[in-house]
């Protein structure tokens, strides 16, 4: 069956109502109509079976009849990936890509060497733009659960919401190369309930950037002998992860 996102808002008495693009993508793309099933997914992480009972250009209706909530297993821990914002398309793949890959939180900052600047309303844009490609990215690749993608902050912004208790929190540094990802992960197997990895921009952080990031207790790692683009840096840690926990 064929998946689609709706709000939680949506569903009333086990009705759910479908607009817009996910509308037009059932009956116009897909051209579904009545009694044709379908896989429904929110934003809180539970998945529906349903039914079509009303098909139109620009409104679906579907009568849920089953539902089920994901839970994920203590021993999973749920990763945040912060992202320094990057050029042209670049950002919208590290979205793609890290969700489909399972991250649960998506946090795109600027630093000192972020060459991507833009006003409030065109940094709104490219968040709405971000928030579809996940959704995007969720439709395709089966995955349950939809990540959280934060509105773009400052370095120092992020690094200072980041809680703090049964958290393992990294910030990747080309010129680390004693301390690996590996060995961090490894040697902290046993006490975390979250990872967060921090990824530059292209021209990589500032020194005084890495010491603010460890007194926030942040941990520098390396991830090999490469000098991988940031937005390779960026998938390699989440499949390295993926491995890691069996995601």
């Amino acid at each position: 069956m064929r998946r689609f996102y709706l709000e939680t808002s949506s569903i009333t008495n086990n009705t759910a109502v479908l607009e817009g693009s996910e509308a037009h993508h059932i009956v116009q793309v897909l051209r579904l109509g009545k009694k044709d099933k379908v896989l429904l997914f929110d934003e809180n992480g539970q998945e529906y079976e349903g039914t079509i009972t009303s098909a139109h250009k620009r409104r679906v209706e579907v009568v849920l009849t089953k539902r089920s909530t994901t839970v994920r297993s203590d021993s999973v821990p749920a990763i945040t990936i912060a992202q320094a914002l990057l050029k042209a398309d670049k950002m919208d793949f590290v979205v793609q890509k890290c969700t489909e890959l399972g991250a649960k939180r998506l946090v795109p900052f600027w630093s000192q060497r972020t060459v991507v600047r833009g006003s409030p309303e065109t940094l709104q844009h490219k968040w709405i733009h971000w928030c579809n490609i996940a959704i995007a990215a969720v439709k395709q690749s089966g995955i349950r659960g939809l990540p959280r993608v934060e509105q773009p902050i400052k370095f120092q912004d992020m690094l200072q919401r980041v809680p703090g208790e049964n958290l393992l929190k990294l910030i990747l540094w080309e010129q680390e190369h004693t301390v690996t990802l590996k060995q961090v992960v490894q040697r902290e197997q046993k006490v975390q309930h979250q990872i967060v990895v921090v990824i530059g921009p292209e021209g990589g952080f500032a020194d005084d950037e890495i010491e603010c990031a460890r007194a926030h207790g942040f941990i520098p790692t390396g991830i090999g002998t490469q000098t991988l683009r940031a937005e390779t840096a960026a998938i390699a840690v989440m499949a390295m992860l993926c491995y890691e926990y069996m995601l």
